[in-house]
């Protein structure tokens, strides 16, 4: 972009109003609610006008999506981004007038085709429920007014933009933009090398909700790798909410015997301290769609360990294999090598300044301000 388009896109965001609309509030640590303070902070100052509208939980949802539709009527915005809309979100665009329906960007983050992601389903039924419409009905309408009054699709990566074709919400992959979601901000601190993450000790991080979906029984498998290896002293941290606590009984007892141990939920910049005191973090999950964790540990110069999934994928292609290493369980071999040159500090400094290096192109500023770009200057 050219000096002269800098200057024009900047005056014309500056006489632009914009509402966002998402299911989840301004407070929390997820990965929506921590982009939407991302959003407001980089934003505010851009933007002749900036509203976020989310549910306060103190009406149904249905009540709120109108309270919600009317305020954004009052606004009047020039766009309104809809972050992954599941039962408010959809509501809130069914009630909308026509001639705002038009100026609707949709940001969605998770596929709506996985069996245990089921949750643009469940939004719908909810929806039903309260509008006393037919669900086929209600289903049809919400998705012929996407495409007949001109909603475009945003998705944060391949797979979900494929997963919105599947689901009947977007026409065809190419009509999807590919936009990735905003980190963490990350605390200012210094790097640490390896001796620093811990002399006598290798620390791996495994950061995921503690659900069946993510492939956690693998921790017991990667144990047996690292006994294989030549790293002596190891301890595997996990981080996470238990989403269902009969597989984390079953997952305590897979590794009794292996120096693991489940910490729990950590909120943020707590986590950003485990991301930078580990040596290694490790993606068991075979379903991400995308991979945030993964960039975020490299972006505190942690090489990661990843199995094949969707987001994955992306990320290393992208990155050209420059955050550490992909392969499944069964490279028996290939894993050992992998942990063997980890252990090595010269080796582990290199791959861990890889990370730095690489990790860049996901710096927060950038992708909010191509998604501004891209939602408001459309």
């Amino acid at each position: 972009m050219s000096r002269l388009e800098r200057e024009v896109s900047k005056e014309r965001l500056a006489g632009s109003n914009l509402v966002v609309v998402s299911d989840h509030g301004m407070d929390g640590v997820g990965g929506i609610p921590s982009s939407l303070q991302t959003y407001a902070d980089l934003w505010t100052s851009q933007l002749g006008g900036l509203k976020f509208l989310s549910p306060r939980g103190d009406k149904n949802f249905i009540l709120e999506a109108h309270d919600a539709a009317e305020e954004i009527s009052r606004v009047n915005p020039d766009s309104i981004l809809l972050i992954h809309p599941t039962r408010y979100g959809l509501a809130t665009f069914y009630m909308l007038p026509d001639e705002l329906k038009g100026r609707v960007v949709a940001y969605w983050r998770t596929k709506t085709d996985q069996p245990h992601e089921r949750k643009f389903d469940k939004a719908i039924d909810e929806v039903k429920h309260w509008l006393r419409k037919p669900s086929r009905g209600l289903v049809t309408a919400l998705r012929r007014s996407m495409k007949d009054y001109g909603v475009r699709h945003i998705a944060n990566s391949r797979s979900v933009a494929h997963s919105l074709v599947l689901a009947g919400i977007a026409q065809d992959e190419n009509g999807v933009t590919i936009h990735r979601p905003p980190l963490h901000p990350r605390p200012e601190r210094e790097y640490l090398s390896f001796d620093q993450r811990g002399v006598s000790q290798f620390n791996i991080l495994v950061v995921s909700r503690i659900s069946s979906e993510k492939g956690l029984e693998n921790i017991r498998l990667l144990g047996e790798e690292l006994k294989r290896s030549n790293i002596e002293n190891w301890n595997i941290r996990v981080v996470g909410p238990i989403a269902d606590p009969k597989y984390f009984q079953m997952l305590k007892q897979e590794t009794s015997g292996l120096p693991v141990e489940f910490v729990g939920e950590k909120g943020w910049p707590e986590l950003a301290d485990y991301y930078a005191g580990s040596h290694l973090l490790f993606m068991p999950s075979r379903t991400e769609s995308w991979g945030q964790v993964t960039v975020e540990a490299a972006r505190e110069g942690t090489p990661v360990l990843c199995l094949p999934s969707p987001g994955s994928l992306e990320i290393f292609e992208e990155t050209n294999g420059s955050f550490g290493a992909l392969m499944d369980m069964d490279q028996r071999k290939e894993m050992v090598q992998f942990l063997n040159l980890l252990n090595d500090p010269g080796n582990w400094s290199q791959l861990s300044q890889s990370c730095l290096e690489g990790s860049k192109r996901y710096s927060a500023e950038v992708l909010c301000q191509y998604l501004l770009e891209d939602v408001v200057l459309r």
